[in-house]
């Protein structure tokens, strides 16, 4: 369930005095709600979230976090001695980007021309900035930017850090809303992001982006949007309106950097990346894992992935899991396999449903169109 209360407000988007009515889909919360309890329950974690937008529109379709309370249920609600029931994860979590971040990176290289999907970097068994010394858990003499994404190489990632002023490093990031409001009409409580502050950056700082760059998992997810609905940045709304504001999306990505990303995002869901857990036999699944230590101590354990990728995606899926006591659990093994879940518990839903509405068809096993990208 979501934590969080719905207020009148003038948000920017034509709904002043208005009824309000949010995005959420019945269905695909529910479905939301019961993969992510029974993913918290196998895999023994304290909490988490689950979110689901619709790419196309960056409207959200589900946002659950757990432990959640019952209204009805004084023990459960406002309790003092429980303030976790009353946090939704998906927005009051911050945790380090981590390799969640190297896609991005890799986005970035491909737009501005430095780096094809094929260009070879070289990786060694370590790299010292520094006091700082970087090791990947599989070392590698090279690897294609490509593999730097599926194989999650934390050397990778801080090569082609390194071959960006920190100044552009700050507009990679503010350029897909990283550091920056969400500003989400309807959600009240937390502040909903951290702002990043460059002028402190180090050199060690900047070999290793993903651990000083903190997020959450609806601003992660708003970074990846580009990826699925096309090269496009938009807000993520929780409040329906009849269109979509003007000027709403900006292009952010060409379509050949998005089919290339997409390319490489599959291939990390796959057999060879870190999330081949992720997958359904049935759709193509594009995604990526991250694995960090948040500023309590928890570890956090994410998946964020677009389906079906093998075309335009419709839906953009994220999942969290917080473990306690820096328990190291790989998201590969947790966060994966609980977004397949609920993935699966979504087509079971739509082909459940016997004439369903046009506008909520996930049309996975359906023939379409190919994507423009």
């Amino acid at each position: 369930a979501n934590t969080e209360l719905l207020r009148p407000t003038n948000n920017g988007e034509g709904n002043a005095g208005k009824p309000l009515q949010t995005t959420l889909d019945p269905d695909i919360q529910n479905a939301a709600a019961q993969a992510l309890q029974e993913g918290i329950t196998k895999h023994g974690a304290i909490g988490g979230a689950a979110v689901v937008i619709e790419a196309n529109t960056g409207k959200i379709r589900a946002m659950v976090s757990s432990p959640d309370f019952d209204a009805n249920d004084n023990t459960t609600y406002r309790n003092p001695y429980q303030p976790e029931r009353i946090l939704n994860r998906a927005r009051g979590i911050n945790f380090p980007v981590g390799s969640l971040l190297t896609p991005l990176l890799a986005a970035h290289m491909i737009e501005t021309g430095r780096m094809k999907p094929s260009t070879l970097v070289s990786i060694g068994n370590k790299l010292t900035i520094g006091k700082q010394t970087i090791v990947d858990v599989s070392p590698a003499g090279t690897l294609s930017l490509a593999e730097i994404v599926t194989k999650s190489s934390a050397i990778g990632q801080a090569k082609l850090a390194l071959t960006l002023p920190i100044s552009e490093l700050r507009d990679v990031a503010r350029h897909l809303g990283i550091g920056e409001p969400l500003y989400i009409g309807g959600l009240m409580g937390c502040i909903d992001y951290q702002a990043i502050q460059w002028s402190n950056w180090t050199p060690q700082m900047k070999a290793q982006p993903g651990m000083h760059i903190n997020t959450n998992l609806l601003q992660a997810m708003r970074a990846y949007l580009p990826l699925a609905n096309g090269g496009r940045l938009g807000r993520i709304s929780l409040i329906e309106t009849p269109t979509t504001p003007p000027r709403a999306f900006a292009r952010v990505l060409s379509d050949n950097t998005v089919k290339a990303m997409r390319d490489i995002l599959s291939a990390a869901a796959g057999p060879t990346g870190t999330a081949p857990l992720a997958q359904l036999s049935d759709v193509m699944v594009a995604g990526k894992t991250g694995t960090t230590i948040a500023s309590n101590g928890h570890t956090v354990s994410v998946f964020i992935g677009m389906t079906p990728a093998d075309r335009q995606p419709r839906y953009l899926i994220g999942v969290l899991l917080e473990f306690p006591d820096r328990q190291i659990k790989l998201a590969g093994n947790t966060a994966a396999p609980v977004f397949a879940r609920l993935l699966e518990k979504i087509i079971e839903s739509e082909k459940a449903q016997a004439t369903p509405e046009p506008d909520r068809q996930f049309a996975l096993l359906a023939p379409t169109e190919p994507a423009n990208t």
